[in-house]
């Protein structure tokens, strides 16, 4: 049947090629169009199954939280600097749709103008409030300063409860190392956790900018406005988002988009980054993106470039190959033509079946190139040995598709069969890779079963039409395998054995091959986003991929919260119960809160430090400089390098005495001094009345709900019905390590079965790919054997045919072992394509075998045909090594070894086994 239908095809072809290349052309436009409207998404959330609990919680939250998507920006230099660029940089933000229609690049303005035609258009949501809907840049002061009280906790106020009972400077000090010992020194909890290290960097940072205003308060020109900033350091402390050394600002920008949509992403990211570094060059702050979404952009960019540039050497590389190998230049031109003819017809196809491509399926133009080539090859290379023996066009093109189409049909079969056997995986990222490149390597094959005798037939009738009908006679196979074949034919107990010798090898290096989890490492070298996270983790000892719990109601909200915060993975956690505590806490509060209030006022706004107290602020300033000394102390022996590093801005480094801190160098110039300060005495009462008005404030036991939420937290945290509740959980350290990811993962399972983010996606997505992986790799190997039994209908023939295969991929894993390369999320998948890539070769030589029952002369031609045709592959998978996106080098480079190590195999092993067949 399949013969007939290659004859039939043939003579079509032959003696009617106009008509065929007629309707090719026409087929090629219609795919073409289809092609150009493939879209890319990088997005990690569209790899996993849609059912998947963890994405329809992921999904949930994106459509009802605004603030779940975030831009992240980080900002460094001073401290005054990065304030006043920040202030000066938030408004243009919010105004950035005039921005970016009147001030951004040509390239921004051009992307900007994409998304408006698409939303005509109808392909793209329109936005009507514009690319971001706020900046997160600090915490609204008014919302803490009317009910700062009510927001502490009763454990935590048992301790701080004196700071806020005396007004004045000199009591408030003394209150402030009561409160202080009583905290961090005394406690039995001392700093046990990331929670409490996290508050103790923002009690100190608060003693900091205290240090510092009472600094330019008692020797500066201002002491009123220096007190005012004391004020506000102790009771709301810094509003910004400052690291610890408080040389890094970060802050947040809000899109009115999610991270799905990538039209609307690209030229907000884009934009946002040349606004931010225009500005920031007026303020000497060094200002970068970074998170998810940056990450997203970044990664498109890398694949966009990649796709282009690589196809192209991929296909200049196949070109030059087919020309040095076939030594002739019309006949290899050809071939990259129907090539490139059946490629537009595998995207087209694609753009029909899935619409989006995603970080495995961009690749799949480069992989049908390295695999697609492969029949043409087959199909040239017998061509052109019965054009060279004299016979014409037409009966060396009939006979050509006799002789090779049945090989070229079971080989892209069973390669296709190797892709769509991923279909049967979970992730969308198996399935809809094998089935784009599965149903495109089909689509390959019957085009160059199509176009690439019709192409040949065109150009004997127009290009060598003139050229005298006889040929020298000349042999072009490679001799050499032949005679290299025939000779391990002839001593196959020897070439058993040593087969044996060396898979062992192999198979012991294959122990030594590792994993690597580290998404990051798949990116681009360089990239300033993957550097910045670095930074993030170092300044804040916590990774800014953060995990995601929603609740349904207030208490369970506060019941989840507290358990995040007591997990030992967890770094620090966001949530509605820092706002709006539980209404029967608020009730044991508001008691704590009036007392305190009533306190306060009974105190005379009146009054200063006076000469006879001068002696006892010394000391109090003296002894809040060893309390920190000895917090430092514990926690450098505690491990926390966080308050480690923020007590040295106060009181220097232990073991360097020419390095001193800010509470340190003010307490040292205080002590040369011979009298007190005149500006003591304003300043002393200047805090006095600030700071018992403050108080007062603060001490507002108004029970707190969800209408008094500024919008800024209640868009963060609460959906618009108030019906959900989400809380945002920061991993400790570096979340891209292996047992960090598991460890949060699994700890915010056993909180709530409601997770999302990136770390537990991407968790679960390694899980169900490793999966797929091993069934998919069974599958293959049973539905490759089967269409071999079904091909060769012997039992003998099909496992032979198999052997260099499974050979090859031990080789393979045996090599990269050696080599110390790692198994990844991408060339994992470059195993199961090996079975179906690999398994060709075997299946041409038997093929071939079988017709003429000579060792020599089948690989002599067959096994030319094999020789640069997985040449071709290798070199067309090989230039994913020059990809920016490292992922896909490593994709290319396991796909490479991979078929290395099979053509390998079936030139060394395949002649020793042909002799029993032969008996």
């Amino acid at each position: 049947m399949i013969n007939r239908i290659l004859k039939a095809s043939g003579r079509f072809a032959a003696y009617h090629p106009w008509i065929l290349f007629t309707l090719i052309l026409l087929a090629t436009i219609f795919f073409g169009v289809l092609s150009s409207r493939i879209q890319m998404n990088m997005n990690m959330n569209i790899l996993l199954p849609e059912d998947e609990p963890i994405v329809e919680e992921y999904n949930l939250i994106m459509k009802e939280f605004d603030g779940a998507s975030n831009i992240i920006v980080t900002a460094q230099g001073n401290p005054d600097d990065l304030i006043a660029y920040v202030e000066h940089v938030v408004p243009k933000i919010n105004n950035f749709d005039r921005w970016i229609v009147t001030e951004a690049s040509e390239k921004v303005r051009r992307q900007h103008e994409e998304v408006l035609e698409n939303v005509q258009k109808g392909l793209t949501d329109p936005k009507p409030e514009g690319y971001f809907q706020r900046v997160d840049y600090k915490v609204p002061p008014d919302f803490v300063q009317n009910h700062g009280l009510m927001l502490v906790k009763p454990k935590d106020m048992e301790n701080s409860r004196e700071l806020f009972l005396n007004p004045g400077l000199g009591e408030f000090l003394t209150n402030l190392n009561n409160s202080l010992e009583k905290e961090y020194i005394r406690s039995e909890e001392k700093i046990s956790t990331t929670q409490r290290e996290l508050q103790a960097v923002e009690f100190l940072d608060g003693i900091e900018l205290f240090t510092n205003a009472l600094e330019s308060g008692l020797f500066g020109d201002e002491p009123d406005q220096a007190a005012r900033e004391a004020v506000d350091a102790m009771t709301t402390g810094s509003p910004y988002i400052f690291s610890p050394e408080r040389d890094l600002l970060l802050f947040m920008v809000i899109p009115s988009f999610n991270a799905m949509e990538m039209d609307w992403l690209i030229p907000a990211v884009n934009g946002l980054e040349e606004l931010l570094e225009k500005e920031a060059e007026a303020f000497n702050v060094s200002v970068g993106l970074t998170g998810s979404m940056t990450l997203q952009r970044d990664e498109m960019d890398a694949v966009m470039e990649d796709s282009m540039i690589l196809t192209m050497i991929a296909v200049i590389a196949v070109l030059l190959l087919f020309m040095m190998s076939f030594r002739m230049v019309s006949a290899p031109i050809l071939a990259v033509i129907n090539l490139l003819i059946g490629v537009i017809w595998a995207m087209g196809l694609s753009y029909l079946m899935v619409g989006i491509l995603n970080m495995f399926t961009a690749m799949m133009a480069i992989i049908l190139i390295g695999l697609g080539i492969d029949f043409s090859v087959h199909i040239i290379s017998i061509y052109t040995e019965l054009r060279n023996l004299g016979i014409k066009a037409e009966e060396a093109i009939i006979s050509t598709l006799e002789k090779v189409g049945k090989g070229i049909i079971t080989g892209g079969l069973t390669t296709a069969a190797a892709f769509l056997t991923l279909m049967i995986g979970r992730s969308r990222a198996f399935t809809e890779f094998g089935l784009v490149c599965g149903t495109g390597l089909i689509v390959i094959m019957i085009s160059t079963l199509l176009t690439l005798p019709t192409l040949l037939m065109i150009q004997n009738k127009v290009w060598l039409r003139k050229k005298k009908a006889h040929r020298i006679s000349r042999d072009i196979t490679y001799g050499f395998v032949g005679n290299l074949a025939k000779s391990i034919n002839n001593h196959q107990r020897f070439s058993i054995g040593a087969l044996i010798v060396i898979t062992g090898l192999f198979i012991w290096q294959t122990t030594r091959l590792e994993t690597d989890y580290n998404y990051l490492n798949m990116e681009p070298e360089g990239l300033k986003s993957v550097m910045l996270q670095d930074t993030l983790i170092k300044k804040f000892n916590m990774s800014m991929d953060m995990g995601n719990i929603t609740a349904t109601s207030l208490q369970e909200n506060e019941a989840i919260t507290e358990k995040a915060r007591a997990a030992n993975s967890v770094s620090f956690v966001e949530s509605l119960t820092d706002y709006i505590p539980p209404k029967k806490d608020q009730l044991i509060r508001a008691e704590n809160v009036s007392e305190i209030r009533d306190i306060m006022k009974e105190f005379s706004p009146e009054g200063s430090l006076s000469t006879g107290d001068y002696q006892m602020f010394l000391e109090e300033l003296m002894r809040l400089e060893m309390n920190i000394i000895e917090m430092q102390d514990m926690a450098f022996v505690g491990g926390q390098d966080l308050v480690d590093r923020k007590a040295m801005r106060l009181v220097g480094h232990p073991m360097k005495e020419h390095i001193k801190g800010n509470l340190s160098q003010l307490i040292t110039r205080l002590n040369e001094r011979e009298n007190m300060p005149d500006n003591l005495i304003p300043f002393s009462r200047t805090f006095r009345q600030q700071y018992r008005e403050r108080v007062i404030r603060m001490a507002n036991p108004e029970m707190i709900t969800l209408d008094m939420l500024p919008p800024m937290i209640r868009e963060k945290y609460v959906n618009d019905d108030e019906t959900l509740f989400l809380i945002t959980i920061y991993p400790k350290g570096n979340i891209w390590d292996m047992n960090n990811m598991k460890n949060f993962t699994r700890e915010l399972q056993e909180i709530s079965p409601r997770v999302s983010g990136l770390p537990p996606l991407m968790d679960r997505l390694m899980v169900i790919m490793g999966n797929d992986g091993k069934r998919a790799v069974l599958l293959t190997l049973a539905v490759v054997f089967v269409l071999l039994l079904l091909d060769f209908r012997r039992f003998k023939d099909a496992v032979l045919a198999m052997t260099p295969m499974v050979i090859g991929i031990l080789w393979m894993t045996g090599l990269m072992g050696l080599l110390g390369l790692k198994i990844n999320m991408l060339n994992i998948m470059a195993i199961p394509l090996i079975v179906g890539i690999g398994i060709d070769d075997g299946v041409h030589l038997l093929h071939r075998w079988h017709i003429e029952k000579n060792v020599h002369h089948v690989f002599a031609s067959t096994g030319k045909a094999v020789i640069i045709t997985s040449l071709t592959t290798m070199l067309s998978f090989g230039s994913l090594v020059f990809a920016t996106y490292r992922g896909f080098g490593s994709f290319g480079l396991a796909l490479f070894i991979g078929t290395g190590m099979c053509l390998l195999a079936s030139v060394l092993i395949l002649p020793g086994f042909l002799k029993k067949n032969d008996e």
